[in-house]
């Protein structure tokens, strides 16, 4: 027996279907409460953020000084250098191709086009991921697993040197804008 709101749907509390579209439509985003204003991440990209001192900016490279010391290691240790060869050349690739995305990204951003800025350095950095790995895989099917094993505890230590950088940079970025 239907109520006053309408028949009752199956598995609903009664009185709350049909859902009410807000004013505008689903997709319309929610005005902002007035003193309210969006971030200057979100209205002036990566300008607003700052960039960071000189000294910080150096630790943006420390996976490529950890890359070069790591060829040490592997010589004094008489660790495989088909490990290290694959690994590092990978790295050194990969991170030229990120330096060409990141101006080419800024161009986009420039012009206006977020999304596509985004979506550059984004499959870069996917990108890494992947011809990191494959480098690793080759090294291992190539030579020992001992060259593998070399590869893949080098990638870690590349990553991780890449990802403290990062955040160091970013977080000093953050300091000196405000």
């Amino acid at each position: 027996m239907p109520g006053k709101r309408g028949p009752r749907r199956q598995g609903l509390p009664a009185g709350r279907w049909p859902l009410r579209a807000p004013a505008g439509g689903w997709l319309v985003a929610p005005q902002a409460p007035r003193g309210l204003s969006l971030s200057t991440v979100a209205l002036e990209g990566s300008r607003g953020i700052g960039t960071a001192p000189r000294g910080l900016a150096i630790a943006s490279y420390a996976d490529l000084v950890l890359a070069l010391a790591a060829l040490a290691v592997f010589l004094v240790a008489g660790l495989p250098l088909v490990g290290y060869a694959a690994t590092a050349s990978a790295w050194v690739a990969t991170r030229l191709a990120g330096f060409a995305a990141e101006r080419h990204a800024a161009k986009r951003l420039a012009a206006g086009e977020r999304r596509a800025a985004i979506g550059i350095v984004a499959a870069v950095r996917l990108g890494r991921v992947w011809v990191v790995v494959l480098a690793v895989l080759v090294a291992g099917l190539a030579g020992s697993h001992d060259d593998g094993l070399a590869a893949a505890l080098l990638a870690v230590a590349l990553f991780t040197a890449y990802l403290a950088g990062t955040v160091v940079t970013r977080l000093g970025a953050q300091g000196a804008a405000s």
